[in-house]
């Protein structure tokens, strides 16, 4: 469907990124993502239990963590196929390729992650804009960051661990408080 869209769009880039990648990975995330959002969404609705933060750290945490860690394949995907010299003689540059694939794979992931929200906000509460709009916001922060570390450790694992200890560390409640006691560091908090 993407692929046909890109094409449509004349995004002849995006549309051989689409058919090259294939997104199974993709479609893996996707369906661990939803089958824990069942999970989540029978245990919000469960009588005496108020687990609608556990539902918002679901869509606003996890989520984008889950969705981020294939970001090292943008860059594998050249070195297995041994094209990575080729790419650098292209007259395209290697940075446009690479955000071409990055955004194909972010398109997807928001979307999902816009009606996994959606439902939640739905079925729970009331819909709220600006929640979609950080949760867009986090999803591509969290995939720029492991779009980063994947690009300097070139190593997807020890991209996924450094995301994992950037969210780990700022969820901490003493964290937290030390951001929350300075002016400029609580008005760029994420969480």
């Amino acid at each position: 469907i993407f692929s046909m869209a890109a094409g449509k769009l004349k995004a002849f880039l995006s549309m051989h990124h689409y058919n090259m990648m294939g997104l199974s990975n993709q479609r893996i995330l996707t369906f661990f993502i939803i089958i824990g959002f069942i999970f989540i969404i029978l245990l919000i609705k469960k009588e005496n239990a108020d687990l609608l933060v556990m539902g918002n750290l679901y869509v606003g945490v996890l989520v984008p963590i889950l969705f981020s860690f294939n970001q090292y394949f943008l860059i594998k995907i050249d070195k297995d196929a041994g094209m990575v010299h080729n790419n650098f003689l292209r007259e395209i540059s290697y940075a446009r390729i690479i955000l071409s694939r990055w955004l194909i794979l972010l398109l997807p992931q928001l979307l999902v992650a816009v009606i996994l929200t959606l439902i939640l906000k739905i079925y729970i509460t009331q819909i709220h804009f600006s929640f979609i709009i950080y949760i867009i916001l986090l999803n591509i922060l969290f995939s720029l960051i492991n779009l980063f570390f994947s690009i300097i450790t070139q190593t997807g694992g020890a991209a996924n661990i450094l995301l994992l200890f950037f969210v780990y560390v700022q969820l901490r409640e003493d964290v937290q408080n030390l951001i929350n006691s300075n002016f400029f560091l609580k008005k760029i908090n994420v969480f």
